[in-house]
């Protein structure tokens, strides 16, 4: 029989980030989500002791940017924004880990921000399951928001269409929605915008409008 040192027996996985080979209790297993549809995540390990790109560079001989010398793990990066694109956040619907963009096109932001003076974000299915149940929020429409989404037809049956494919291109535009909308709600009706076409950033572009009696 063959005796397995120490060393063989440590188990090792690859970090998601630095993609270093590292003891398993020295990371940290995420189930990520590339997409808040996805039944399914994959499984990563990211480093919670050194910041693995710092050690690549140093073990090189190369020097290490200055900026990098302030993170202290791998894991510490997995949902920062400042480091790079494609970063993840938790879901405080679903509690999920989910990638802030889609990885196939990324100008679509997969979250919303539930509070924004803790700034807690929430997946487009948790969104969608929210406003499908009890309509976009009042204070949203009184802040002059057109908060919508991207919503699959097959989810509105049942609803009515009010608002039929409506340029939103300047101010005056947008208060007339928002105009008819509190109407609505006045009304006792739910509302749902759903964004037909939308520019990056949802300056500009094409929505319309459902309402359902309460």
């Amino acid at each position: 029989m063959t005796l397995l040192t120490t060393a063989e027996k440590v188990q090792t996985v690859t970090c998601w980030e630095c993609d270093r080979e590292r003891p398993k209790d020295a990371t940290y297993e995420y189930e990520l989500y590339d997409t808040p549809w996805d039944d399914v995540g994959t499984t990563a390990y990211l480093c919670t002791d050194e910041f693995g790109h710092v050690e690549v560079e140093r073990e090189a001989g190369r020097e290490v940017y200055d900026s990098w010398k302030y993170y202290e793990s791998c894991n510490e990066v997995l949902t920062d924004s400042g480091w790079a694109d494609f970063r993840y956040f938790e879901c405080v619907g679903c509690c999920r880990t989910i990638c802030e963009q889609n990885p196939k096109n990324g100008w679509h932001v997969q979250y919303r921000i539930e509070d924004p003076e803790e700034y807690e974000q929430v997946c487009l299915k948790c969104y969608q399951d929210e406003i499908l149940e009890n309509g976009i929020s009042r204070e949203s429409v009184e802040n002059g928001e057109l908060s919508g989404m991207f919503l699959d037809r097959d989810c509105l049956d049942g609803w009515d269409k009010v608002l039929d494919y409506v340029r939103i291109a300047d101010s005056e535009t947008k208060q007339e929605v928002l105009d008819d909308i509190l109407a609505w709600m006045d009304d006792d009706y739910k509302v749902v915008i759903d964004y037909d076409r939308m520019a990056i950033g949802g300056l500009e572009g094409y929505i319309s409008v459902y309402r359902k009696k309460r």
